[in-house]
């Protein structure tokens, strides 16, 4: 009897027999995902892309508005500038050759071969526009408010009574470009330009400083004012002598103050003082930042009025001190007021002769001519003088006598130094001989 037997495959079995099956479709499905894949994320970077592109485009599209817009203002905002330059009085030409010297200037490209389309290069061309226009802007009011401001105020009379030849007496001399140069240094083109073009300002200006100069003195008739201090009427030119030395001097300590930077210091302090009342508005930064501003201005001040006194290597305190006499010479040298009193008290101009006086010896003292040079330079600067040390001095010294003097002559009590006892004897000898009355 045969045996009939029947095998089952096993689970196993069939699998294995499935898994080549099982495999191709996996890779199949595997590919197709990857695939899949890979267009979704090419779509991404495409959107991407897009996205980005078209803000890069909204942004170069509105950078290049935002700087057309800055293109117009500095445009509108140099010529304003240059109006102000051509009402001066000054030429156009010299500015080419100021703005082809300037570094700082940028090349622009040709905006007609600038593609229209392309917003960056365009955005780029206007902003380089905008900076150079703001940039020639700042030359031209850097010359405006510096050395045209300066020659402006030498042409109203701000170098004092010195630029021409007579010493107590408004001159074109006083407001000519040598006053310029002797308060100022060496001069630009620019500057001798102004002046070149400038006449008619001179003259008025000259005009205006003599007129005032005889409406105080008519002024002074109207009122009695000579009368009150009992000055005869033919000592008066006696009495407006001293007046004039006075102004003389105070005219000299008035540029010293300037030259100096005393009233840079005056300013620069009063800014302190402002920002320490109100600490918290300003920052501690910038109140030490002022301060040491302040510091500097002093001891320089400091340091050359000592060395005018023959110290040197100064200490801290030493600078400061010698900072403060020279300060109380220009304080002692203003004539006090008094409210419906008027002048109560005329200018102590004695420490500032002083100063003068010991400063010309430690000049002479000096053999090396370097330092000689450097210490007649800080004289000029402090005491508010252009012509040579020995030249100033001899003037000072003259003027010092008169002014000094000139009560005295007017009250009788001494004979006018200017007139020669001599000349006067001769005359009333010959007068006698003559027989003449």
């Amino acid at each position: 009897m045969a045996l009939n037997i029947t095998y089952e495959r096993s689970p196993l079995a069939d699998l294995m027999a499935d898994l080549p099956k099982l495999l191709l479709q996996y890779q199949l499905t595997l590919a197709s995902w990857e695939r899949e894949e890979s267009i979704r994320r090419e779509e991404r970077v495409w959107k991407e892309k897009v996205t980005q592109d078209a803000r890069e485009y909204e942004a170069a599209v509105s950078m290049y508005q935002d700087a057309k817009v800055e293109e117009r203002d500095a445009r509108l905002g140099y010529e304003k500038v240059e109006d102000l330059w051509r009402e001066s009085g000054l030429g156009l030409q010299s500015l080419n050759e100021m703005f082809k010297t300037d570094q700082s200037l940028k090349v622009l490209e040709d905006i007609n071969k600038i593609p229209a389309d392309d917003y960056r290069q365009r955005e780029q061309f206007y902003s380089n526009q905008a900076y150079n226009l703001e940039r020639k802007a700042d030359i031209l009011e850097n010359i405006l408010y510096g050395d045209i401001r300066r020659a402006q105020n030498v042409m109203a009379g701000g170098a004092g009574q010195f630029g021409g030849t007579k010493p107590l007496y408004w001159d074109v001399g006083d407001l000519s470009l040598e006053a310029y140069k002797k308060l100022y240094g060496e001069s630009s083109e620019v500057v001798k330009e102004y002046f070149k073009a400038n006449p008619a300002a001179i003259r008025t200006a000259l005009a205006k400083l003599e007129q005032g100069q005889l409406d105080i003195e008519l002024l002074r008739e109207k009122t009695g004012y000579y009368k009150q201090l009992g000055v005869a009427q033919v000592d008066k030119a006696k009495f407006q002598r001293k007046e004039r030395i006075g102004k003389y001097f105070a005219s000299g300590l008035a540029i010293g103050e300037e030259r100096s930077g005393l009233s840079d210091y005056n300013v620069q302090n009063s800014q302190l003082a402002e920002m320490m009342s109100d600490e918290e508005a300003y920052g501690e930064e910038a109140i030490l930042e002022k301060r040491g501003m302040v510091i500097d201005i002093r001891d320089a001040i400091g340091t050359k009025f000592g060395r005018l006194k023959g110290d040197k290597n100064l200490t801290d305190a030493e600078k400061s001190a010698y900072f403060k006499e020279y300060q109380e010479i220009h304080r002692l040298s203003r004539r006090k007021t008094a409210t419906h009193l008027g002048v109560i008290s005329d200018p102590d101009f004695v420490p500032y002769w002083d100063a003068i006086e010991r400063a010309y010896a430690t000049f002479n003292q000096e053999r090396e001519p370097a330092v000689k040079a450097a210490i007649e330079q800080a004289a000029q600067e402090l005491f508010g003088f252009h012509e040579p040390f020995d030249e100033f001095v001899g003037r000072v010294l003259e003027f010092k006598t008169d002014y000094v003097l000139a009560p005295f002559v007017v009250e009788g009590q001494i004979d006018d130094p200017n007139v020669d006892p001599v000349v006067d004897l001769e005359v009333q000898e010959w007068e006698d001989i003559l027989g003449e009355d």
